[in-house]
C-alpha cells in the first residue's frame, strides 16, 4: 500500500517591500502575510502491514522528503516618467543631494507544502516525510531613473549602470537566503520520518517549522539589504558618480563625446 500524498498551498507567504535610491539611497518597507491550510488526507496501516512495526512500515512505504527551496532571477520594468521631486516624494532618504534614479521592489516568498503520510488504525500515531517548496523573488520590482537624465543622455547612461549595481545585490541577496533556508529546511525536515499523535499535530509541526525558518528573512530582509546597498552607496562611488557627471557636462559643452568611467 502506497504513503497517501498530502496537499496544501501556503500562496503567498510574505511580502515585504523595499527600497533603494540608486545614486542617492533611500530605504523602506511594508510587510504583510496572508496564510492558508488545506485538509490532509493519510494512508491506513492495513493487510499485512499490520504485522510489522509501525515504524517499519513508515521507514519502507514513505517516499523521501522533498525540500526545494529557489531564488528566481531578479526581473524589473524601467520607468523614466518621473521627475527628481517625484521621486523624492516615494519616501527616500536624499541625504541632501538630489535623487536621480531609485530601485523599489517586493521580496514574496511563496511556499507549496506536501508529502506523504501513514496512520495507524486505532492508535494516535502518524509518520510523514514532507515535501516542501519555497520560491523567493522580488516582485515586482521597478528601476526608476528621473527624466531629468533623459534616455540617451551621458547622465542617463550613468545612473542606470549604478542602478544596475543595485540590482545585482538583490539578486545576490535573494541567491544567498535561498541557500541559508533550504540548509535549515533540510536539517530540520529532511532525511528523516516524522513522528506525531495525528494528522493535525505533524501539520502544525511543520508549519512552525516553516514559519520559524522564513520570519527572520522576512522581518529582518530591510536591515540586511541596507547594509548591503550601503556598500554600493558608498562615497568612493558618490564621488566616481560626481566625477562622471562633471565629465558629461563638460563634454557635453565642448560636444565631445563623454569617457566611460
Amino acid at each position: 500500500m502506497a504513503a497517501a500524498p498530502l496537499n496544501r498551498a501556503l500562496l503567498p507567504k510574505s511580502a515585504v517591500r523595499t527600497d533603494t535610491g540608486a545614486r542617492y539611497p533611500s530605504r523602506s518597507m511594508r510587510l504583510a502575510r496572508t496564510f492558508a491550510l488545506a485538509s490532509i488526507a493519510a494512508t491506513l496501516v492495513a493487510g499485512c502491514d499490520a504485522f510489522r512495526s509501525f515504524e517499519a512500515v513508515c521507514e519502507q512505504r514513505l517516499p523521501a522528503a522533498k525540500i526545494e527551496v529557489t531564488a528566481q532571477p531578479v526581473t524589473y520594468r524601467t520607468d523614466l516618467s518621473l521627475a527628481a521631486t517625484e521621486l523624492a516624494a516615494k519616501g527616500a532618504h536624499t541625504g541632501g543631494r538630489t535623487l536621480m534614479g531609485l530601485v523599489t521592489a517586493d521580496l514574496k516568498s511563496s511556499v507549496t507544502l506536501g508529502g506523504s503520510g501513514i496512520a495507524e488504525r486505532g492508535k494516535q500515531r502518524f509518520c510523514m516525510r514532507p515535501a516542501v517548496t519555497v520560491r523567493l523573488e522580488y516582485s515586482p520590482m521597478t528601476l526608476y531613473v528621473a527624466r531629468e537624465h533623459p534616455e540617451g543622455s551621458c547622465a542617463h547612461r550613468i545612473t542606470l549602470e549604478h542602478e544596475y549595481q543595485h540590482i545585482r545585490v538583490y539578486q545576490q541577496y535573494l541567491d544567498g537566503i535561498a541557500k541559508d533556508i533550504d540548509t535549515a529546511l533540510r536539517a530540520d525536515l529532511g532525511g528523516k520520518v516524522l513522528y506525531f499523535h495525528s494528522e493535525a499535530e505533524g501539520d502544525a509541526h511543520v508549519q512552525k517549522i516553516l514559519e520559524e525558518r522564513l520570519a527572520p528573512y522576512v522581518e529582518n530582509t530591510m536591515r540586511q539589504v541596507m547594509v548591503l546597498q550601503k556598500q554600493v552607496d558608498s562615497p568612493q562611488e558618490y564621488a566616481r558618480l560626481d566625477r562622471a557627471q562633471a565629465d558629461c557636462e563638460a563634454r557635453a559643452d565642448a560636444g565631445q563625446q563623454p569617457e566611460k568611467r
